[in-house]
């Protein structure tokens, strides 16, 4: 007997209670109760609802009374620290293609009857949800001067799993 004994000290995991804030444009649930009292290592699942036309842009999990010490969350879930935690989410507005808008000041918009059709210069505006808007590359225009007459170009744009038409006016002309 060499007179050493091994001795094994294990911490206490304590208690901290985890609050879930209200959250602008959808809400947060945790895996555990509001105001509930969790065991620090705990794994705490998190589960976002937005709002119609919102996405979770980013968690928010903090101690409590302390926003600058932040709490990682990876894939939905976080470990309880040896803290109180305050959960919140960030939703933002899905952008979504709303219409498409056509400018035709730099456009020919006249031709003789037979001419190639030509749309050089149109400028396809794309406006989305979240009222922001961008030049897109139309995915077709479809115009034809085989007939004389005022005859409507039709141009859409497809973005995602949504397409957008619009129409404009050209005058064709007869020989």
């Amino acid at each position: 007997y060499s007179g050493q004994k091994a001795i094994a000290l294990y911490k206490k995991a304590s208690e901290h209670i985890v609050t879930i804030a209200t959250c602008t444009n959808g809400s947060v649930e945790a895996s555990v109760a509001n105001d509930a009292k969790v065991l620090s290592g705990t794994t705490i699942t998190l589960n976002p609802t937005p709002n119609s036309c919102y996405k979770l842009a980013a968690y928010d999990v903090y101690k409590t009374g302390e926003e600058t010490t932040k709490v990682t969350v990876t894939d939905n879930t976080f470990i309880m620290p040896e803290f109180d935690v305050t959960i919140s989410a960030t939703f933002e507005q899905e952008k979504e293609l709303d219409r498409i808008e056509v400018n035709t000041t730099n456009v020919k918009t006249t031709f003789w009857q037979g001419e190639t059709f030509n749309s050089t210069g149109l400028v396809v505006t794309a406006y989305y949800t979240d009222e922001t808007s961008t030049i897109v590359t139309p995915k077709s225009i479809i115009g034809s001067t085989a007939e004389a007459g005022i005859k409507q170009v039709t141009v859409s744009y497809t973005e995602g799993e949504i397409t957008k038409e619009t129409t404009y006016d050209i005058t064709v002309k007869a020989i």
